[in-house]
């Protein structure tokens, strides 16, 4: 969740980004605070880490009328990244939803959307 990500940064509780895929998604949320969490993101560095980004659905995130969508923002954001960026992938809070076991070994490919877990962690 894009929010307790941003939340957690300069904290112990702070992901581990390098080297990975990024799977962000979010609820609820306008258009100009996804744009400033993403700026947050950068500003720290994150994107100068990651191998990928993985972006899902957006569930009830509104942008306002006079404004950018949240689809314009990924795109201004992330947009130019070096790296591969796909977002609508069905994580986060929607109905039907991937579970992805976070630190498996996985691969994406942005052109056609596809993600594969190449090497599942068990616990």
């Amino acid at each position: 969740n894009l929010s307790i990500v941003v939340s957690a940064m300069g904290t112990s509780y702070q992901p581990l980004f390098e080297g990975s895929l990024l799977f962000l998604e979010d609820v609820s949320e306008p258009a100009y605070k996804v744009d400033r969490m993403l700026t947050q993101l950068r500003l720290c560095g994150v994107f100068e880490k990651i191998k990928g980004i993985i972006f899902g659905t957006c569930a009830r995130c509104k942008g306002d009328p006079e404004s950018f969508t949240v689809e314009e923002v990924l795109d201004l954001q992330l947009g130019s990244l070096p790296v591969p960026v796909y977002s609508g992938a069905s994580i986060g809070h929607v109905t039907h939803k991937m579970t992805i076991p976070i630190g498996s070994i996985a691969s994406m490919d942005a052109d056609s959307g596809l993600l594969r877990i190449d090497d599942p962690m068990i616990v």
